[in-house]
């Protein structure tokens, strides 16, 4: 609806979008285990919306940084699902099926299910870039993910080290 060349609509702006995501899960992973699990999901949560909002908030920009801004964005989304996952399963060590099923499985069916369902309804209320109005106040969820994260244990159960000579009980 702004514009911009096919190349960038039909699938060039989620290639940067997942290249910015899988760049950033090696990274944030080692920042999770070195700090916390919590800071890294606030920051990336806290990242993800002001990156989000100057996104929808700037109807033209140039092509390269338009693609940085979707790299960085994808950057900040994309570590919080692996890491959510790794906190869940520390905290519940004793049932990681259930913590994969939960944060993987039943995320995916409610963010896609409500999440598009909503934000297509949302464009109903809107005349001129119905879509970017609808996502702005979708937008606001980032508000309620990053509360979420301020409120997470600070810290977590040490995973078990294992070595090559002894037997897991």
């Amino acid at each position: 609806s702004r514009g911009y060349d096919g190349w960038i609509s039909f699938g060039g702006g989620h290639l940067l979008l997942i290249f910015g995501a899988g760049f950033m899960m090696v990274p944030g992973g080692y920042i999770a285990d070195k700090y916390s699990s919590r800071a890294v999901l606030y920051g990336s949560n806290f990242s993800a919306l002001l990156l989000f909002y100057f996104f929808l908030l700037s109807p033209t920009l140039a092509i390269p940084p338009l693609l940085s801004l979707l790299f960085l964005l994808g950057a900040a989304l994309g570590v919080t699902n692996p890491v959510a996952v790794s906190m869940g399963t520390r905290i519940f060590s004793k049932n990681p099926g259930l913590v994969s099923a939960m944060l993987m499985g039943l995320v995916w069916v409610v963010s896609e299910g409500i999440g598009q369902g909503v934000a297509g309804m949302l464009t109903k209320l809107f005349e001129d870039d119905a879509a970017a109005k609808a996502l702005l106040l979708v937008g606001m969820l980032f508000i309620v993910a990053t509360a979420a994260a301020y409120r997470l244990p600070r810290e977590l159960p040490r995973p078990i080290s294992v070595d090559s000579n002894s037997e897991i009980q």
